[in-house]
């Protein structure tokens, strides 16, 4: 056993993953072949969570303890609840079947085209990042709720400086560090955790090599998807250390 253990070591530094069982096909080659689409979907869900979370986020901030801020309060608590298969089923029936707004199932290369690309893309990135926005408003609400209250944003309104302009530049910065957290872990997260949403819209990426992985009981597949997750879990931890150093330089004096 422990010459295996060594030997996967051994292999694992030379970037041999192994052969997968049902493929027969080298497992860094599926996962190389697979990462563009899963990158290319955690990119479009990512991009919906900010879109999404930044902006609700801020109003509940400023509008705290108003309606604003119960309904932002409302709509994260439910989007945190509901499991993104489910929310992928109903835009896959209503939106892509129903209603044909856009496609239901598949991926298209991006050397097709920018719009079949991402058109392809957008129910099951919004899918994916409606749990990603429901944490970053309710991580950036309680933070920068609690930034408001600092005296040097009392003393820029007190100034003349417009509300708008101190949250957009001064407030949001310092209120961003739990925001950077979430965006790494849920980063993390979509990366390695694709596999139900990318089988609901037929999407060949690495969520659905997982899923063939585990149901055929190929061995070298799934120990290849857990190293490369790990992997990523990392590296998104170490960007996100890097980045409270731009955000907070004094942390890095200390």
């Amino acid at each position: 056993m422990y010459q295996q253990f060594f030997g996967f070591l051994n292999n694992l530094a030379h970037g041999d993953l192994g052969t997968s069982y049902t493929f027969r096909t080298p497992v860094w080659d599926m996962i190389s072949a697979r990462m563009p689409i899963t990158v290319s979907l955690t990119l479009v869900a990512m991009v919906i969570a900010l879109l999404i979370g930044i902006p609700t986020g801020v109003l509940a901030a400023r509008r705290a303890g108003r309606w604003q801020d119960r309904v932002v309060t409302v709509g994260s608590t439910l989007g945190l609840a509901t499991p993104n298969f489910v929310l992928g089923l109903l835009l896959t029936l209503v939106i892509g079947l129903k209603f044909q707004l856009l496609p239901a199932t598949g991926y298209v290369e991006m050397s097709e085209g920018f719009w079949p690309w991402l058109s392809h893309l957008l129910l099951p990135g919004f899918a994916l990042g409606v749990v990603a926005a429901a944490e970053i408003a309710r991580q950036l609400r309680a933070s920068l709720a609690d930034v408001l209250r600092q005296d040097y944003v009392r003393t820029a309104v007190a100034k003349g400086m417009l509300p708008g302009t101190v949250v957009w530049k001064h407030g949001l910065k310092n209120a961003l560090m739990p925001v950077v957290t979430v965006i790494g872990i849920q980063t993390g997260y979509l990366l390695g955790g694709t596999a139900v949403i990318e089988t609901i819209f037929g999407i060949q990426g690495l969520g659905d090599f997982a899923v063939r992985a585990v149901l055929s009981g190929d061995l070298p597949a799934i120990q290849g998807m857990v190293v490369f997750a790990v992997i990523i879990t990392v590296t998104a931890s170490l960007v996100v250390d890097m980045t409270y150093g731009y955000l907070n330089p004094r942390g890095e004096s200390q």
